[in-house]
Formats: C-alpha cells, sequence, structure tokens
C-alpha cells in the first residue's frame, strides 16, 4: 500500500520561520535603529485604548484603534474583500513575501467565481486550502481570485526586502514574476522601474510592486492585508534584527502612510507548515498594535519584552536565562497562547519534557486552535521514529480542532491499518468515502481509501524484523560496526 509522507514541515528553534523562498528579487532590512526604543512621531494619549469606534475608512491606521479581521489563511479573507469592495471597488494593498497571484486552474474558474459571489466565511474554510476534500482556491491564488471578481481598482504589493531601493533589479524581477507565472510575459515586459516601484499592469489592473521604504500615498478607498510571510523577508536574525524592533518599524511605517483602510485583514499562514509556529505570535502582536495604538510608543508589554530576552538570549547559549524567560511568561501570562507555545517548545526540543511539554501545548491550543500544528509535527516525529501509538494519539487530539482538515484522518485512518487495528479505521474510511474530493487536486484519495478498505491485515508478530536483528547482535561488542548500524 502506498504510504502517506505528511507534508508539514518539521521547524527547529534555529529556524524562526518556514522555507519558502519563491520570492521575486526583494529589499527592505529592518531599520538599524532599536525601534523598540524609540518614540512614534506622534504620541498616543490614554484615550486611544478605548474600544474601536465604527468610521471604518475615515481614521488613519494607528491615529484610533481598529479591529482587524485576523485569519489562518490568505484565501480566508476573500468573502471580507468582497463584502467591503461592493459598489467601492478600493485598492488592495498587500504585504507579503508572495505576491498571492498563482492563477487560478481554467477548470476551476466556474466554480471558484460562483464561491467569490455566494460563498460564507466557513465556505472559504472548507475550499481555501489544499488540505481539504475540495479545494477551489488555494492561498497562492487569493489575489488572482480577487482579481477575476473584480474585487479592486488597483493592487499595490508591498514585498519585503533586503536592498536599498535603488539597488532594486529591474531585470531579475521581471523574470522571477513571468516564470512563476505571476504576470504575462508581455506584462512583465512593461514593467517600469523608478525609486524602488515597479508598475505595470496585471490581468488589467493598475498594478505596483513597492519597495517598503516608499510606500506611496493613496487618496482613495483601500484595503489593508499583512501576511506573516512578509517579515520572513526582513528578519535575519536576533543579534541583526530584534524581531519586535521589526514589527514595531512595520507599523511605524504605515503610520506614517495616513492610509484610512475600509478593512484591516491579517493572516497567519503557519497552519500548513508555511510559516513556523514559532512566529505565530506576529500576527497576534501586530493585531494588538491595531487594537491599541498607544503601543507605538515603544514599551512593550511585560509578556512580549520576556519573549523578546528569551529569543535573543538563545544566541549566546545562555539556557538558563532562557529557560527563566519562558517559564516566567506563561506562568504570568496564562492567556496567552503565544507564551504557552514558547514554553513547550523549549521543554519539548530543549529539555526533552514530552509529558509536561504536551500539557504546555494542550493549553496553547485551547487558546489558539491554530497552534493545533504542532500535533501534526510532533505525529510525524513519531511516524519517522516508528512509534505509530503515539502518532495516533497526536493525530486524534488534532482532528476536532481543525474537522476542515480531512487529511488528519486519512492519516490516523492509515497508522490504525499499520497497527492491525483496521476495525476502528473503517469508520474513518466511510466518513472520508463520503466527501466530494476534487478530482482536479486529490484524484488518486478515492482510489487510496478503496485499498485502504481491503486492505488484508498480517498477525501482529512477536517481533519485528529489526528487533529480531537486535536480539542477534546484542552479544556483539557495543563497538561493532554492524551493531551500531542496526542502533544508528
Amino acid at each position: 500500500m502506498q504510504r502517506f509522507i505528511f507534508i508539514v514541515l518539521l521547524l527547529t528553534i534555529s529556524c524562526l520561520f518556514g522555507c519558502q523562498d519563491d520570492t521575486p528579487e526583494t529589499a527592505a532590512p529592518a531599520k538599524e535603529t532599536t525601534a523598540v526604543q524609540q518614540t512614534a512621531s506622534t504620541q498616543k494619549d490614554a484615550t486611544s485604548k478605548a474600544a474601536a469606534t465604527p468610521n471604518i475608512g475615515k481614521v488613519a491606521l494607528f491615529d484610533a484603534p481598529i479591529e482587524p479581521v485576523v485569519l489562518e489563511l490568505p484565501s480566508e479573507a476573500l468573502p471580507y474583500w468582497r463584502d467591503t469592495a461592493a459598489g467601492s471597488k478600493p485598492a488592495l494593498v498587500l504585504f507579503s513575501i508572495h505576491p498571492l497571484l498563482q492563477p487560478i486552474d481554467a477548470v476551476l474558474e466556474g466554480e471558484v467565481a460562483t464561491l467569490i459571489d455566494k460563498g460564507t466565511s466557513s465556505d472559504f474554510l472548507l475550499h481555501g486550502s489544499m488540505y481539504r476534500a475540495e479545494p477551489l482556491v488555494l492561498p497562492t491564488q487569493t489575489l488572482s481570485a480577487a482579481i477575476d471578481a473584480k474585487l479592486f481598482s488597483e493592487i499595490i504589493w508591498a514585498f519585503p526586502s533586503t536592498a536599498n531601493p535603488d539597488q532594486m533589479q529591474h531585470d531579475l524581477f521581471r523574470k522571477q514574476v513571468t516564470e512563476a507565472g505571476f504576470l504575462t510575459e508581455a506584462e512583465g515586459n512593461a514593467l517600469n522601474l523608478n525609486g524602488g516601484v515597479y508598475k505595470g499592469t496585471v490581468r488589467g489592473l493598475p498594478f505596483r510592486a513597492v519597495h517598503p521604504a516608499v510606500l506611496p500615498e493613496l487618496d482613495k478607498p483601500m484595503v489593508l492585508h499583512v501576511d506573516l510571510g512578509y517579515f520572513k523577508g526582513l528578519y535575519q536574525g536576533e543579534v541583526k534584527t530584534r524581531i519586535y524592533d521589526l514589527l514595531l518599524n512595520t507599523a511605524l511605517a504605515l503610520n506614517e502612510t495616513g492610509w484610512q483602510p475600509l478593512l484591516t485583514t491579517l493572516s497567519y499562514s503557519t497552519f500548513e507548515g508555511t510559516f513556523s509556529l514559532d512566529v505565530r505570535f506576529l500576527i497576534t502582536n501586530f493585531a494588538d498594535m491595531l487594537r491599541d495604538p498607544t503601543l507605538l510608543d515603544g514599551t512593550m508589554p511585560k509578556n512580549w519584552a520576556l519573549r523578546s530576552e528569551a529569543l535573543y538570549a538563545v544566541n549566546f547559549f545562555l539556557e538558563g536565562k532562557v529557560q527563566e524567560y519562558y517559564e516566567q511568561a506563561a506562568r504570568e501570562y496564562p492567556q496567552d497562547a503565544a507564551a504557552q507555545y514558547d514554553l513547550y517548545k523549549h521543554l519539548f526540543f530543549e529539555q526533552r519534557m514530552v509529558d509536561e511539554a504536551l500539557k504546555v501545548l494542550d493549553k496553547a491550543v485551547t487558546l489558539d486552535r491554530g497552534y493545533a500544528a504542532a500535533y501534526l509535527e510532533l505525529a510525524q516525529i513519531a511516524d519517522n521514529d516508528g512509534n505509530l501509538a503515539a502518532a495516533l494519539e497526536l493525530l486524534t487530539k488534532a482532528d476536532p480542532v481543525v474537522p476542515e482538515n480531512p487529511m488528519v484522518n486519512l492519516y490516523r485512518a492509515q497508522f490504525l491499518i499499520q497497527s492491525d487495528r483496521k476495525e476502528e479505521a473503517l469508520p474513518l474510511i466511510d466518513q472520508l468515502e463520503s466527501l466530494p474530493w476534487s478530482k482536479h487536486y486529490h484524484p488518486d484519495v478515492p482510489q487510496l481509501l478503496e485499498q485502504m478498505r481491503d486492505a488484508e491485515l498480517t498477525p501482529p508478530a512477536a517481533a519485528t524484523d529489526r528487533d529480531k536483528t537486535i536480539n542477534k547482535l546484542e552479544d556483539k561488542p557495543v563497538d561493532d560496526p554492524a551493531r551500531q548500524r542496526v542502533l544508528k
């Protein structure tokens, strides 16, 4: 039987961000100043902590509290964009490492159009990812779907960058965006570069790709979307780029634009392995800043400061201090999901305190279901170690948290069969067979489910082949090459 392999990236403490590198050549470094210690040009008074007022589109970013729409995936923003764009045709400003311009597959255009026109938020949750039975709009196709639906009058993509605006390479950028299919060859050839701004059209709409140092003035209705991946292109490690400096600098730059968005949406993009759960807190904390503009004065809440110090201390191998910071944050801020996750990661990967770590992870997931992705990462580790019982336990934890993701139960059913527990797998197979599996994205799943149902189980052996081999080697010296090879 074909063996499934989890398509979930295993991310370690040393890699804060995921490894998606399909971004055009881009530029903006974090500012060299220690931004967390600087004060915003316009000091916000205490009254700005009041609840957000309903004058959306009439207040500049950070001049007063606003309530952003915080989502897991960019594709989930589409119904909010649609409802906001009705009758106004605003510009969209996208802060992201990926332009989300992967074209929609032609065979799905009609179904996508219907989804955009009539779909609810729940519909987009069920059809907005590859990890669904019937994907229609993938996260990387989000902007293409919006353009096809004529939601916006202009597209402005603010890309992350580690060079100066005058160091942009026109030919390289044009080659990358056309070869990736984001722009046609004709659109790529028509791009102009001036002062860190690429200007042209995309599928008939005015299009600008802008360096963050030269954000444009806008005197028209606009929608703002910020994806976690934007910060990946700017982050260069805690020694060179303190991560909270990076967050504050981004907020300060947006504050200076004077933009008055009709709607602000944010996306984590962590659940499916695109970016690491280790930095999920950036979107949570950016949303906190939008709700409370006084945070632009550079004074970090204590739980942020503890996390910042822990991340910095890792670079100097100050393990005792790292543990102290994470434990203090988790203890003093029990409702901070990121603080609980930080402690789990530290306990599991650094201290190998598995039982304690899982209890802390369970708490993080209760506070923020997005951290359930860690169950899948751990299940992959357990599977790689041949520990199917642990993998099954972890997938069983994940299933009720993300019922829209049928892949969890697909893996569970497979592991149950491999564990000679087919009777327990059959109800899952029944459930999976009832789903409308996409002929375009998942054409092989129905046949796989049939094979799983028909699988013949072998009687459990007293010992696996590996166990038998180990038993034969027990009497060999520890330094025997054959023994070392098997026990490795």
